[in-house]
């Protein structure tokens, strides 16, 4: 799946929301939150990055990377930890 600003693998897509009840697709809507919070992730190639924020009433947690041409591509996506949460609401 490609938008202007977000990309990412359908398979995967599929499978995370079948598994943790997240769509990619409201994962993208983390970046909406304007209280949001970004964490590097780990120290890869990659240079992968957390983001936690409020969807709706949910907080949600993603791990994304760079993609093609300028857009955030997204690897994963879960409903926040206790942890991840503790995090945010001591940014927020």
């Amino acid at each position: 799946m490609e938008t202007n600003d977000f990309e990412w693998d359908d398979d995967k897509a599929a499978k995370v929301l079948a598994a943790r009840g997240v769509s990619f697709w409201d994962a993208s809507r983390i970046f909406d939150d304007p209280l949001y919070i970004q964490i590097p992730d780990r120290d890869d190639p990659e240079a992968r990055t957390k983001a936690v924020g409020r969807v709706d009433d949910r907080l949600l947690t993603m791990i994304f990377t760079d993609g093609l041409e300028g857009r955030i591509r997204i690897i994963t996506a879960w409903p926040s930890t206790t942890e991840e949460t503790d995090d945010f609401n001591a940014q927020a």
